[in-house]
């Protein structure tokens, strides 16, 4: 077994048990996450609005529910009102519909990442059409939280939230940088699947 055998080897099993702690972490946090969340989100819809409280820190605030002494807090951020113009259980609401297009967002990046490692598993090679299509992808869902912070958070907070609230200046510029860096990275392998189908075409 000459070196270039023996590093292909030792780099597939790498990607191997890569793509076995991505998908456990992918499950772990879809249950922990959005099961979680999803769980607390329908208790809370049939909770009566007493069990609701909201309170303010500083320019921030933390809403949730008790029911028989547990339940699920969520903090707004950036945000100031008068805690007796709104339904707590209608703020709540809001902001759980907020966290839980997030929670998808990144349960959806954890997805294509494990999915890339275990197609570098099946096929032996990074260089695939499916690849860089996962790679595109994980750069568009990127760029899909940023557009989500921006506007989507924003409107519905501006449209349904209360009405002295104050939305977050912070636009989360980072998130649309690395998303575009992951989708120029997935064109440069999209390129090396054409050099490598025409290396495998001259030989």
């Amino acid at each position: 077994m000459d070196i270039v055998e023996n590093r292909q080897i030792i780099l597939k099993n790498r990607c191997k048990t890569l793509g076995k702690c991505l998908r456990m972490l992918f499950w772990i946090y879809l249950l922990l996450s959005l099961a979680v969340l999803m769980f607390w989100g329908i208790n809370a819809l049939l909770s009566p609005a007493a069990s609701f409280t909201v309170e303010q820190y500083g320019s921030d605030a933390k809403v949730g529910f008790t029911m028989n002494g547990k339940g699920l807090y969520l903090m707004v951020t950036d945000t100031s009102f008068y805690t007796k113009e709104y339904s707590c259980k209608a703020l709540f609401g809001i902001v759980w519909l907020i966290d839980l297009g997030y929670q998808i967002l990144t349960a959806a990046i954890f997805w294509c990442l494990s999915s890339i490692f275990h197609h570098i598993e099946l096929d032996e090679s990074p260089f695939t059409l499916l690849c860089s299509r996962l790679i595109r992808s994980i750069g568009f869902l990127l760029l899909g939280i940023f557009i989500y912070k921006n506007i989507v958070e924003a409107s519905v907070l501006f449209l349904l939230g209360p009405p002295t609230a104050r939305l977050s200046l912070s636009s989360k510029l980072e998130l649309a940088l690395i998303g575009g860096i992951v989708i120029c990275l997935s064109h440069i392998f999209e390129y090396g699947v054409i050099l490598q189908q025409q290396s495998d075409e001259t030989l």
